[in-house]
């Protein structure tokens, strides 16, 4: 393990991985509740899952034997419930499908997004929302869009030049996949002056994924989405 997440997970010397307790939401959109997974994190940040999920109890209790028998630490999860950050996962309070902002810092303000240059706002839970924008050429809006994943391309916005990787947003919208999480999607959207807005197209779940060469050759993630 690296000194830095070293000094970060303030773990011993010699130990290349840490047992987590990490929140994840369960059921069905609409009715989504809090629970906890037991999870490995590797020193060059991989995420595996151990177990769950489960009540919080139950999660630390396996994360103390999984880690003494890897020989390995755990880090706890905060008793006093889901950290506020997965809180973004579904809908947010005031904001409605259909609501238009004029800028992405207006998007960031009502809570839809937390930054304004990533397509992809994802956690190690899941993404979060994402964003059409214009960035990709392969993204395809219609009654079941395909999100392009990141990564790979000369520059922002750019030429897509080496193949896709799964990491970091493309790995978390895989979990969204896997785990049938909500994600919020915003558009991009040009008014007949040439001006533009950002319109809340509502929750989506991610339904299908292909890896397939791109319009520009390299391979690319292509997420389909659909309204429930």
């Amino acid at each position: 393990m690296s000194e830095l997440r070293r000094r970060q997970f303030r773990v011993p010397e010699g130990v290349d991985r840490v047992i987590s307790v990490r929140p994840r939401w369960v059921g069905t959109q609409g009715d989504l509740a809090p629970s906890y997974m037991v999870v490995r994190v590797w020193y060059d940040g991989r995420v595996e899952d151990v177990g769950g999920p489960s009540h919080l109890t139950e999660a630390l209790e396996l994360a103390r034997e999984t880690a003494g028998l890897e020989h390995t630490v755990y880090m706890r999860a905060p008793d006093d419930g889901v950290p506020r950050s997965t809180r973004f996962f579904g809908e947010v309070p005031g904001v409605r499908p259909g609501q238009i902002f004029h800028r992405r810092i207006d998007v960031k303000k009502a809570g839809l997004v937390r930054n304004l240059q990533q397509g992809i706002d994802f956690s190690a839970e899941g993404a979060l929302a994402i964003v059409f924008a214009g960035g990709y050429t392969d993204d395809e809006w219609s009654d079941d869009p395909w999100y392009t994943g990141e990564g790979g391309q000369d520059v922002p916005g750019g030429r897509q030049v080496l193949d896709q990787e799964m990491v970091r947003g493309n790995r978390a919208l895989m979990r969204n996949l896997r785990e049938g999480l909500p994600v919020r999607v915003v558009r991009k959207v040009v008014r007949p002056d040439g001006d533009y807005d950002f319109l809340y197209e509502g929750l989506f779940h991610v339904v299908d994924h292909m890896y397939i060469p791109g319009r520009d050759g390299p391979k690319v993630y292509r997420f389909k989405l659909r309204r429930p």
